[in-house]
């Protein structure tokens, strides 16, 4: 088990790091700024309390929509009016999800990814599941979440071990039961 002080530290802390789980004392600060249009939307008392979770519990902060947006049948592209500038200090990435209570929707790609490189505004990219659908500003729509990576090294061998097996094997879609 690798321990905190094994780990290089700027601006982090992690503790009882293994393979399968480690714990974030401290994340890693996240700046962020907004696009013109949602400077117009947002005053400056909202624009301090936009990128804060809902509740202490909350995995998650909300994502709004920054304009007006009708969605059809095609699909659609909804700025946020956020921009954010990750920290490098530790490895994480955001993952967004629509909310649970937004059932007319969906996106694109099922969920999104934003890199941690990534510096340009947060787009969704939906289409509507049956008719169209309008949003209006300040609408919530989606979350996203900060989840720590980890990133494996990959070593390239000619065949897998055949003692060392796993119950699946190769099976694929529905291997482990429908329901």
């Amino acid at each position: 088990m690798t321990k905190s002080t094994d780990i290089p530290s700027s601006g982090y802390a992690v503790t009882d790091f293994n393979a399968a789980s480690f714990q974030i004392t401290h994340m890693p600060p996240i700046e962020y700024t907004l696009t013109d249009l949602a400077k117009q939307v947002y005053t400056p008392e909202e624009q301090a309390r936009l990128l804060k979770p809902s509740t202490s519990y909350s995995a998650g902060i909300d994502l709004r929509v920054c304009c007006y947006v009708w969605i059809d049948q095609e699909r659609t592209i909804i700025p946020t009016g956020i921009k954010l500038r990750m920290s490098k200090s530790i490895p994480f990435f955001g993952l967004v999800s629509l909310r649970s209570s937004i059932i007319d929707i969906t996106l694109t790609n099922g969920v999104g990814i934003i890199d941690q490189d990534y510096e340009g505004e947060i787009l969704l990219s939906v289409r509507p599941v049956k008719d169209k659908i309008f949003l209006e500003p300040k609408q919530r729509i989606a979350q996203l979440v900060f989840i720590p990576l980890i990133k494996p090294q990959f070593t390239y061998i000619d065949q897998f071990d055949p003692e060392i097996e796993s119950s699946r094997g190769q099976k694929g879609f529905g291997s482990t039961g429908q329901f």
